[in-house]
């Protein structure tokens, strides 16, 4: 019963005698989402995060699921270059075994990349090799339109082999 995930508590008791007994469940069940709030996002819209923070009304509020929900949603942060956004939740008890779920953001800087260097080369020039990567300098009349200069993670995982093939090709 634990593991379906609607209940905080369950405890099996035993009642009677030796050969006639009873099993009896004593649950206390998880509270249900009533309605989710954002709360402090500007830079990024709801639509943008609703596939990170989507619950449906009625579903148990499971803290797990709403911790990972968190997770996700710093995670759209990050790749949009938000690397300090927090993404916290507060509940507030609306009665009848329901809540309401408020997800707070705090958005913080985004970054901008003002240099990229490359440091130990010794047989490679390192302005060759950046221009083999997708990763650049962030420039005001080009970087609004390209999202250039913006750090990304999955485009610096994409570049860290860019590099390494280019140190085979060229080292």
């Amino acid at each position: 019963l634990y593991r379906y995930g609607a209940f905080e508590q369950v405890q099996g008791l035993v009642r009677g005698e030796l050969q006639f007994s009873t099993l009896v469940f004593v649950v206390t069940e998880l509270p249900s989402i009533r309605k989710v709030f954002i709360d402090g996002n500007k830079e990024l819209s709801e639509s943008d995060l609703d596939e990170a923070l989507k619950f449906e009304t009625n579903d148990f509020a499971q803290k797990s699921k709403i911790e990972e929900a968190v997770k996700k949603a710093e995670f759209i942060y990050q790749a949009a270059g938000y690397y300090d956004a927090e993404v916290e939740f507060d509940t507030a008890a609306v009665g009848n075994n329901q809540l309401d779920l408020t997800f707070v953001i705090e958005e913080g800087q985004r970054f901008k990349i003002e240099s990229i260097q490359v440091k130990g080369l010794k047989k490679v020039d390192s302005e060759e090799m950046l221009g083999a990567i997708e990763t650049s300098t962030y420039s005001w009349w080009i970087s609004w339109l390209t999202g250039s200069g913006r750090l990304n993670h999955e485009v610096l995982k994409n570049d860290k082999q860019l590099m390494k093939q280019y140190l085979y090709d060229h080292g």
